[in-house]
């Protein structure tokens, strides 16, 4: 018996690097005396090393570099985590800004489309509004008018001669708000019957108080608004001439 057990612990310290002590806590074999025990289960530990199979001895070598690459993805994800909540704050600060420059700009042009839409209706008003007010930055633009003795009516809903003046007062509230130093219109006034032309006089006379104003245009009612007249003329066939009259009396 004492061969036997001196046989198993040299077994075990040979393949297992345990005393046959320590292996007696877990299996407790040897306290009961038994030979047979013992060495079924060191034949037990045996198959599950072997299943284990053979010890990769660059193992920790491979885990270091698995580990530095570990940390380096999880500093990168930081990164990446830290730059999407910078571009979130720019956007909900773009989203701020553009919704109180839109508001600014809405309320600019309706401001001075009060004053223009007037001029040329004689009357009335004009409005431009948000369709969808709980998301201005997808909402569109919708274009209210209101004639003088009439309810408020959507664009379409308007008369040729009745755009093209709608269309100018938007146009031109749009420019007082800053008007440029000249203002070239090119036919504006060829949709207009002679009542809508004396209006667009009055607009004219409005800009040229702050604008040098060239207008080319086929109208005579419009022509006679002007201070300088510039043509062309054929007195003799094939022959052009550049004619200029100015309407306004110099002292």
């Amino acid at each position: 018996m004492e061969q036997a057990i001196s046989f198993l612990g040299r077994r075990s310290l040979e393949a297992f690097r345990i005393p046959i002590q320590e292996l007696a806590r877990y299996y407790r074999y040897v306290e009961d005396g038994s030979v047979k025990r013992v060495t079924r289960a060191l034949e037990d530990i045996n198959k599950k090393l072997d299943g284990i199979g053979a010890v990769n001895l660059t193992v920790m070598e491979e885990f270091e570099e698995l580990d530095a690459r570990w940390h380096f993805l999880k500093e990168q994800q930081a990164d990446l985590l830290a730059s999407l909540d910078d571009l979130d704050r720019a956007i909900k600060k773009i989203d701020r800004t553009c919704r109180f420059r839109l508001k600014e700009a809405l309320s600019k042009v309706n401001e001075s489309l009060s004053q223009v839409f007037p001029l040329l209706f004689e009357g009335g008003r004009g409005e431009l509004a948000f369709t969808d007010d709980r998301d201005i930055l997808a909402s569109g633009v919708e274009y209210l008018i209101r004639l003088p003795g009439k309810g408020i009516r959507n664009l379409n809903l308007l008369s040729g001669g009745e755009k093209a003046m709608a269309a100018m007062a938007l146009i031109f509230a749009i420019y007082f708000i800053k008007p440029s130093p000249f203002c070239l219109l090119d036919e504006v006034d060829a949709p207009l019957d002679e009542a809508n032309t004396v209006k667009f006089n009055r607009l004219l006379r409005r800009i040229s108080s702050k604008s040098q104003v060239i207008v080319i245009t086929h109208n005579q009612k419009v022509m006679e608004s002007a201070d300088t007249l510039y043509g062309v003329t054929m007195e003799e066939k094939g022959v052009s001439k550049l004619v200029s009259v100015d309407l306004v009396e110099r002292g």
